[in-house]
């Protein structure tokens, strides 16, 4: 460089088999040296599956739940976790069943249906395939227990949340009316909808009953009744009637319809993170790059997530290397709320 400095820069290669070293080393006239040592790590990697989440393992006969990638949770080579939805490209998890007459699986390959059968047990058995190479010491196996309808103690409904009435938005208008059965040690375990009768709301002014067609019977949904803003949150009753095993069970819940806009009530981003940008001369093409890397998730309050655009981020403490920005702050403000990362910029 014209003020006598010079650098040396190396690019790593896309990617490497193996932990590789790298030493970058300079001399210069006058006898002065200067070196700096690392390692070029391998891709990370699917290595081996750890649990799942949000998975029901306790079923009535005749039920069925659906496993997506996002409900298989793995950790790569370097110890990290991740759901089986963010892994590289080229990896599947394939899924067997030890007793297809008490647990049947719809495919081999998440996403799949398993569908409970006779009442016992049945162990489902999920392994990380690279290509058609199945990855050793990845696997991972859990039990499905199936019981019969009578097995069901009690009946609740799960929590409903917040529902939007507001008559600009209507995100989060509609939720369905989630049946839960607990077994009398309290386990919670998927029921058919089929038991259900009949299902009514105490004040039709408020919100509505709606169904449709699902895995285990008709869905029923409860929807808000639009209204202006400037309306206070509403309150009324939901009643399902039930046919259990020794007669007709009333389950009631309470819902409330807000009327408000949605509004943020938390943005969450990690603590720092890497996008990819094809200009990084630019701090509209960083902007752009961060949003849609969909890094950071705004939760308004009726539990709806979303990201920011382009224009909501703002870059600060911006670090530049031969004029290429590096690194930079991103903070996201919205509603009253803040959050910044740290971001690292690449091509």
């Amino acid at each position: 460089q014209k003020d006598g400095t010079a650098k040396l820069i190396y690019t790593a290669p896309t990617t490497v088999a193996q932990d590789t070293p790298v030493v970058l080393f300079s001399a210069v006239v006058g006898g002065n040296t200067s070196q700096v040592s690392f390692t070029v790590r391998p891709n990370a990697r699917p290595a081996v599956i750890v649990g799942l989440t949000d998975v029901p393992t306790n079923l009535v006969t005749g039920t069925s739940v659906t496993i997506n990638p996002a409900n298989v949770r793995y950790q790569d080579q370097y110890g990290r976790t991740s759901t089986f939805d963010k892994a590289p490209s080229g990896y599947t998890v394939k899924v067997t069943t030890s007793a297809v007459g008490v647990v049947s699986l719809s495919g081999e390959t998440i996403s799949t249906t398993a569908t409970a059968g006779t009442n016992g047990t049945a162990r489902l058995t999920f392994e990380i395939y690279n290509g058609t190479t199945p990855v050793p010491n990845s696997q991972y196996s859990v039990t499905f227990n199936v019981v019969k309808p009578g097995d069901v103690a009690t009946y609740t409904i799960k929590d409903i949340g917040l529902l939007n009435g507001n008559s600009d938005t209507h995100e989060a208008n509609t939720r369905d009316i989630v049946l839960e059965g607990k077994l009398a040690n309290g386990q919670t375990v998927v029921v058919n909808n089929s038991v259900i009768k009949s299902v009514a709301v105490a004040d039709t002014s408020i919100a509505t009953v709606v169904t449709r067609a699902g895995i285990n019977g008709d869905i029923y949904s409860v929807e808000a009744v639009t209204g202006a803003a400037t309306k206070a949150d509403a309150k009324t009753t939901l009643t399902v009637l039930i046919e259990g095993a020794e007669g007709p069970v009333v389950v009631t819940k309470e819902i409330t319809v807000s009327y408000q806009p949605a509004k943020a009530v938390k943005i969450e981003v990690d603590p720092e993170i890497t996008v990819e940008v094809t200009d990084n001369t630019s701090t509209g093409a960083i902007q752009t790059a961060i949003a849609a890397a969909k890094e950071f998730v705004i939760t308004d309050q009726y539990g709806v997530e979303t990201n920011p655009s382009a224009s909501d981020i703002l870059l600060t403490n911006i670090v530049k290397e031969d004029s290429k920005i590096v690194k930079v702050n991103a903070t996201v403000v919205k509603d009253g709320l803040a959050a910044t990362t740290v971001v690292n910029v690449v091509e």
